[in-house]
């Protein structure tokens, strides 16, 4: 973890992948619990597989009870505020 630290982030952005994550970690919050995720995003595209679409994610999202904001720092991603507007979040 020290070393991938100390490297920094390289290959391409993947919100898609990120979002699953969340999923995953967030899967064991009680019912009574908040769901949230904040999503900081400095990329003008992101490179999702194309068995996960992006506008699919917020099915799941929703499904999960997670609420997706984001705060970018780029062009506004039509399909990330979709996500956000799906899930209750902000943009």
């Amino acid at each position: 973890l020290i070393t991938a630290a100390a490297e920094g982030p390289r290959g391409r952005m993947s919100v898609s992948s990120a979002l699953q994550r969340a999923i995953s970690g967030l899967g064991d919050t009680p019912p009574y619990g908040t769901r949230e995720v904040l999503l900081f995003f400095a990329s003008i595209t992101t490179a999702d597989p194309a068995e996960a679409p992006l506008e699919s994610m917020a099915v799941s999202l929703r499904k999960h009870r997670i609420r997706v904001s984001v705060v970018s720092m780029s062009p506004e991603m039509y399909a990330l505020k979709q996500v956000c507007t799906a899930t209750g979040g902000s943009y």
